[in-house]
């Protein structure tokens, strides 16, 4: 971490004491991280997540209990040039509400997205094999859960590689998977409030649930259109 980097001013108060309270058990994502909690008279204030070289990998700053303030992100470029910072995620009662924004190694702005109280599209972006950015993941977010599609896109911004699709936390709808254009053996599968289905179950389900996708066979190809606010996020790369 760079604490002279002006993207980064910590919500964590100053005098914050750290004590460990998971060496390296903290599982996020694949990775293990120690676990630091900062307090202020015995208060909890918030949270530091460190990787095995002390480094602080991420900080999240909490009020009454819940994440509030900017959330941070590190990452490591993998060139040795050590970590950077790489997503600042605004919060408000543990809700992301404003502007995120995503970051390369070397410090060029990827792109941002705005959720309101953890309401919008959660984006994602990625460099191809010739560096040049594109929009890689979608995910639909209401009351800060998934609610809606998530899509992962293909380099050319026209088709997919996955698709699923929620409701208030749930998988709810038909998840789809492509290799080189072709579904994959398994797919589609069919949830309903996170159970899998049959497909004959599922379409019978679907008529009386409005939340619930329409199986279409055509769906089973991977192009797909895009609402406006997503096209402008392309435009925008």
């Amino acid at each position: 971490m760079n604490d002279t980097d002006k993207r980064y001013r910590s919500d964590i108060p100053d005098d914050a004491v750290e004590s460990s309270v998971s060496p390296y058990k903290a599982k996020v994502g694949r990775i293990s991280l120690e676990e630091r909690v900062c307090t202020v008279d015995g208060e909890i204030v918030g949270h530091r997540h460190y990787d095995k070289n002390g480094t602080l990998a991420i900080e999240t700053p909490v009020r009454e209990g819940k994440t509030h303030g900017m959330k941070y992100f590190w990452d490591d470029d993998g060139d040795g040039n050590g970590p950077y910072l790489h997503l600042s995620e605004p919060h408000e009662n543990r809700l992301v509400n404003g502007t995120a924004r995503q970051w390369a190694p070397d410090g060029t702005l990827m792109g941002t997205y705005t959720l309101v109280n953890g309401t919008g599209y959660d984006l994602w972006r990625n460099f191809d094999e010739h560096g040049r950015l594109y929009l890689a993941e979608v995910h639909a977010m209401k009351d800060g859960g998934p609610h809606g599609y998530e899509q992962w896109l293909s380099e050319d911004q026209r088709t997919l590689w996955k698709e699923g699709h929620w409701k208030d936390g749930q998988r709810h709808g038909i998840e789809r998977q492509w290799v080189e254009d072709k579904l994959d053996p398994g797919y589609p599968i069919f949830h309903i409030n996170d159970a899998v289905v049959g497909k004959e179950a599922y379409i019978d389900k679907q008529k009386g649930d409005g939340g619930l996708p329409e199986y279409r066979v055509e769906d089973d190809r991977n192009e797909r259109s895009f609402p406006e606010e997503i096209l402008k996020a392309m435009n925008s790369d």
